[in-house]
């Protein structure tokens, strides 16, 4: 099952799991920022996107609890969520700054990843390399997927909208099973 929302409007599809479904919901018109989670089925999509920043977390969350030890991983999470608070918390009138500020966040994240991506040793290489992948990937709007929502404050940093639509669905269907 599959969800597109808007703040007014809910899009509900029973399809496969391929990227043809994203092509079929938004079609050639959709003019607007796609805000999803990591999954391949979205990358495709050549428009302006926002990734998840909730399933960012969760899954850096889920790292540490694997190894709660090890703190590299500690300090390097905490890194990323205060990058994360700082970009909530950004707020300019000036869209350029906006702008400008969202490259900066990202060149800071960026940085906090850059010294476990190549190493196979380190836990969080994986989220390393995904964070670089999304803030590489640099569609129409001149910077990558992590920090649209600082840019374009009415673009939300996360997918919950979306999630949480689906959420009545799923718990009918589980209770029917």
């Amino acid at each position: 099952m599959w969800t597109f929302s808007t703040p007014t409007e809910r899009y509900f599809l029973r399809r496969g799991r391929g990227k043809a479904v994203v092509d079929e919901a938004l079609g050639d018109q959709f003019a607007g920022v796609l805000v999803s989670d990591f999954y391949a089925a979205y990358h495709h999509y050549d428009g302006p996107k926002q990734r998840c920043w909730a399933h960012l977390l969760r899954d850096i969350h889920d790292l540490r609890a694997l190894d709660p030890g090890d703190a590299s991983l500690a300090r390097w999470a905490d890194a990323v969520h205060d990058v994360y608070a700082k970009a909530k918390a950004f707020t300019h009138p000036s869209e350029q700054q906006r702008r400008l500020a969202g490259l900066a966040l990202e060149h800071r994240l960026l940085a906090r990843c850059r010294p476990y991506l190549d190493d196979p040793t380190s836990a969080q290489a994986r989220l390393c390399r995904r964070v670089e992948k999304h803030i590489k990937s640099l569609p129409r709007t001149g910077y990558g997927e992590l920090f649209v929502f600082v840019a374009e404050p009415e673009v939300p940093p996360d997918n919950n909208a979306a999630e949480g639509s689906l959420r009545h669905l799923v718990i009918v269907i589980c209770r029917g099973l």
